[in-house]
């Protein structure tokens, strides 16, 4: 029923003794590793930088590889449009009575149709620029049940 013996403060040796090799802290190939991990750190937080930079402001020599990921056309599978000012002197039929918001609708549609006919069924009208008439319709005969009005209508289009 002895107790271990208690080692003298004096005479008690340390009992983790680094080896030479270690006694100025972390050897090189520990340093080594924890430079390398930053880097790595480093390079992967660069790369998802100029990844967002490359999706967020698509500059010209990425749009081949970014367009393609997001679903985007390619710039060679985008026609060119051309815009450009028409202007048609049109007829439009409609019911006797009718207000001027329902002639210049069928007026628009009038000038649609006569820009599809000169340029092609691709043309399109501006839609933040709809035709409008230069002057008023005006009336050129009503039978009581329909009103023929003649107008010149004027308006952006976009075609290849």
């Amino acid at each position: 029923k002895c107790s271990p013996p208690r080692p003298n403060r004096c005479s008690a040796r340390p009992r983790h003794v680094l080896p030479a090799s270690r006694a100025g802290g972390a050897d090189s190939s520990a340093r080594f590793g924890l430079i390398l991990g930053w880097m790595l750190t480093l390079a992967i937080v660069g790369v998802i930088a100029f990844g967002g930079y490359v999706v967020a402001a698509r500059p010209a020599w990425a749009e081949p590889y970014v367009a393609p990921l997001l679903g985007g056309n390619t710039p060679a599978n985008v026609p060119a449009l051309t815009t450009q000012q028409a202007s048609y002197n049109l007829q439009v039929t409609v019911p006797s009575g009718s207000d001027q918001t329902t002639v210049l609708a069928e007026f628009r549609r009038a000038f649609e149709a006569a820009a599809q006919a000169q340029y092609g069924p691709t043309t399109q009208v501006s839609p933040n620029q709809p035709p409008a008439s230069i002057g008023t319709p005006t009336l050129i005969s009503d039978d009581g049940t329909t009103a023929t009005y003649q107008a010149t209508i004027q308006g952006l289009i976009s075609r290849p």
